[in-house]
């Protein structure tokens, strides 16, 4: 092969590779997380986030503008608030090894037990987060066994 046939060769490949590449990057859903209820101050949130949104526009417009930026701003919420059980339990290590070598004043027990309160919360969270997801996993996919035990049944 001549080096000029070796060199269309390979600017033909570098094309089709450029073509080949993803021109966008798919985003995960916004979904609406019903643990984010018993959160303290979670309505007051919203709120201010629906209030401080100024937009003047078609009443659509303004809609789906205050509800982008709920989003948003939920997400970051939702890393901020909810999302913190390693810091959490971490916090927790931290008090217990103190007590191990010495007695915890009274202001340091009753901030470890709060500390286990929004833990608890944490966790209720993520059993909450887990059971829809398995539970929609179930409703798309349906029971494996389903069709054995109609037949058989």
């Amino acid at each position: 092969m001549t080096p000029s046939k070796e060199k269309d060769k390979c600017q033909s490949s570098e094309t089709h590779l450029h073509l080949m590449k993803p021109t966008f990057v798919a985003k995960r859903p916004f979904k609406f997380e019903n643990i984010w209820l018993e959160v303290d101050g979670f309505f007051d949130f919203v709120k201010s986030i629906w209030h401080d949104s100024n937009v003047t526009s078609s009443s659509s417009f303004v809609l789906a503008k205050k509800l982008n930026s709920l989003k948003f701003k939920l997400k970051a919420w939702n890393r901020e608030v909810v999302g913190q059980l390693d810091v959490l339990i971490e916090r927790i290590k931290v008090f217990d090894a103190k007590e191990q070598i010495q007695a915890l004043m009274r202001a340091e027990k009753f901030e470890r037990l709060e500390i286990k309160k929004e833990l608890l919360l944490v966790r209720t969270c993520c059993d909450t987060f887990w059971r829809k997801r398995a539970k929609q996993h179930w409703i798309l996919e349906g029971d494996r066994n389903t069709k054995f035990f109609s037949q058989n049944g």
